[in-house]
């Protein structure tokens, strides 16, 4: 009974929302997004083409919703559903999908790539190939509005709550 316990999710729905909700904004890209923004080819297999959209308009500014939106509801489940912490989760990933979006503005995108050039980061090409190739969308921004809206939304609402979660906290 002991280990059973130990593998027991806290909260299931929760994960498995966030999961589907990362796992569909991969689809999105694997099927609706040129290879130079995602790596989605396997041994030389890519099913993007291009004019042909999967996900048609929607395509385009799911995985700003989706991420925001899975990425609230991973950190609730790791730091913990409770009344003081809840509103600092909201607002670190509406902020930090709200700079990232904001870095890919043809005048911002310079000056990061220009500054992340220089570091010797490992990671500092990964970061410059976002803010060089990415495209500031409008839409983006209002998506990464609803996803945290909508993380609110489920961690507030009796969706994914716990029996007794919110209790004594």
């Amino acid at each position: 009974m002991g280990i059973l316990r130990f593998f027991a999710l806290p909260y299931p729905k929760a994960i498995y929302l966030a999961l589907s909700a990362l796992a569909l904004g991969g689809v999105v890209y694997y099927f609706d997004r040129p290879p130079v923004q995602f790596v989605n080819y396997i041994n030389g297999f890519n099913y993007y083409s291009k004019g042909s959209l999967v996900f048609g308009v929607w395509g385009y500014s799911l995985p700003s919703f989706l991420h925001t939106f899975s990425l609230i509801l991973l950190t609730a489940i790791v730091v913990g559903f409770n009344k003081r912490n809840r509103f600092h989760i909201y607002l670190f990933w509406f902020l930090i999908e709200t700079l990232f979006e904001i870095g890919q503005h043809s005048i911002i995108s310079p000056i990061i790539t220009t500054s992340f050039q220089y570091l010797t980061i490992g990671t500092n090409n990964l970061i410059v190939k976002f803010f060089q190739k990415g495209t500031f969308d409008y839409m983006d921004l209002i998506a990464t509005s609803l996803g945290a809206l909508a993380g609110c939304v489920a961690l507030e609402g009796k969706l994914l709550k716990k029996r007794g979660a919110y209790e004594n906290q």
